[in-house]
């Protein structure tokens, strides 16, 4: 493994610090909301090993001004939210844009709080780290969404503060504005009392965590859901089902991104 300088940017300084590539560290841009006049866009990152803890990191994304916009100055909490890397043992974070068409994730870990950073989901889930609000300009283009780990300025460090994430797989985003209401696709039973539901497209958040707008017949009760892996996709926790028997789910007033209702023809399994 080969050490190496690297240069790095981060909330406003520059420092220069000895790092070690490391573990690998992939990325993906969801969207969680959309209207008219505004697209709500989290930033999530997972690693190989689920051991991983962030520490000081700069993330760089571009995105396509013709269809969304976001001011020169973003206010903390109006124009984003941070969910981690953000409180604690951490300075607070922020998002700048320092050139048209381009945005900087900054994260600190001072170096004080060092091996105290918050440790990133494997694989098999993702971390959200912030949520980012842009004004849609263009309702009819793309609204398109491109990591930049190549930049000079990217960088995410290990809670060590020396040790280099490497980034690995990071989804681009290309968002068409949706008028298209969400279907049920398919309800697979994965044990007793788990059932995975599987939509056409990914819901609104709150309608789609919402038991009342469930139901299943031949007395089933439905104790809870939680998102599964892929993000149009839900777990239902159930009272037990009998072996061999048929259910059948019904789905009412859950919602996509877009505030499109799925429809009646579209809603059972």
């Amino acid at each position: 493994m080969i050490e190496k300088l690297k240069l790095m940017f981060c909330a406003g300084l520059f420092w220069v610090a000895s790092t070690i590539s490391a573990a690998d560290i992939n990325g993906r841009f969801v969207v969680t909301n959309v209207d008219s006049s505004n697209l709500a866009v989290l930033i999530q990152v997972n690693t190989i090993t689920g051991t991983n803890a962030i520490g000081g990191a700069t993330i760089v994304f571009g995105f396509d001004t013709s269809a969304i916009n976001m001011t020169s100055e973003p206010v903390k909490n109006t124009d984003y939210v941070f969910h981690n890397f953000s409180d604690n043992y951490y300075s607070p974070a922020t998002i700048t844009r320092p050139m048209k068409g381009r945005i900087w994730v900054n994260i600190d870990l001072p170096y004080n709080n060092s091996n105290n950073g918050t440790i990133v989901s494997d694989t098999s889930g993702w971390t959200d780290v912030v949520t980012i609000y842009f004004d849609i300009t263009n309702a009819n283009g793309l609204a398109s969404l491109n990591w930049l780990s190549t930049s000079p300025f990217w960088g995410i460090y290990e809670d060590d503060n020396l040790t280099l994430l490497e980034p690995n797989l990071f989804q681009n985003l290309v968002y068409t504005y949706d008028i298209t209401p969400p279907q049920l696709i398919s309800a697979t039973l994965l044990d007793s009392v788990n059932l995975e539901i599987e939509f056409s497209e990914t819901l609104e958040s709150a309608s789609a965590l919402n038991i009342s707008n469930y139901t299943i017949d031949n007395g089933i009760n439905i104790i809870g859901i939680q998102n599964s892996t892929a993000q149009n996709r839900l777990i239902i926790n159930t009272t037990a089902h009998t072996s061999g028997h048929q259910y059948t789910l019904t789905v009412n007033t859950v919602s996509d991104l877009s505030g499109n209702m799925i429809a009646p023809n579209h809603n059972t399994a």
